[in-house]
């Protein structure tokens, strides 16, 4: 095999490997985004995707951030179906493309027909690191995106207390009580009921 041949086969097989490189580079693509309800995010929501020809489809868990992302996607246009128990299902279409950005942030609907449940709530008891319950602790809570704007809680004599209604998202518990070091707790709140044990030290 002379020089020109060789010289003509190299060329060849670079050119078939950069064209393979490019094809699985440019068929494939990302979608990714956040599930919201009024401003909060929803964790554990169950988020599909499926192409509008119905023959290829994925599903992932919102994490507790409420985001979501689907990676090595063909592209298509697709729908997204987000399903939760206790919100009726939504639907968007997504035209997704090469080199674009594919960020859906889609937001629940929040009427009284599709929503069953959009709240948590807390509960838990407070005392010293004996066990013992603590007289005259001040707790207030805040969501963590405005920590600013306290909302008090009253304790029982048996150092247990309950909060209800609290929209989805991260709230932060503030525990304050003379003689003790003050406590900041950061807690998410999901549609169940979360309970805490918060120990305080002394000073």
């Amino acid at each position: 095999m002379n020089k020109k041949w060789i010289i003509l086969l190299f060329s060849i097989s670079i050119f078939v490997f950069s064209s393979a490189s490019v094809f699985s580079q440019t068929t494939f693509t990302e979608i990714s985004g956040t599930i919201k309800l009024r401003g909060s995010v929803i964790p554990n929501a169950t988020v599909t995707v499926t192409n509008i020809r119905g023959n290829f489809s994925r599903s992932a868990t919102t994490n507790e951030d409420g985001f979501y992302r689907f990676s090595n996607l063909p592209i298509d246009r697709y729908t997204i179906r987000v399903s939760m128990t206790g919100f009726r299902e939504k639907r968007i279409e997504a035209n997704v493309g090469i080199g674009q950005t594919n960020v859906f942030d889609i937001e629940l609907d929040d009427n009284t027909s599709s929503l069953v449940s959009v709240s948590g709530s807390i509960t838990g008891k407070v005392t010293d690191r004996g066990n013992n319950v603590i007289k005259d602790v001040k707790l207030s809570y805040a969501k963590k995106d405005t920590p600013q704007n306290k909302t008090e809680v009253e304790i029982g004599e048996n150092g247990e207390f309950y909060i209800p209604e609290l929209a989805l998202g991260k709230y932060y518990l503030f525990f304050e009580a003379e003689g003790f070091e003050p406590k900041r707790k950061e807690v998410r709140v999901s549609d169940k009921e979360k309970k805490i044990d918060v120990k305080l030290r002394r000073k």
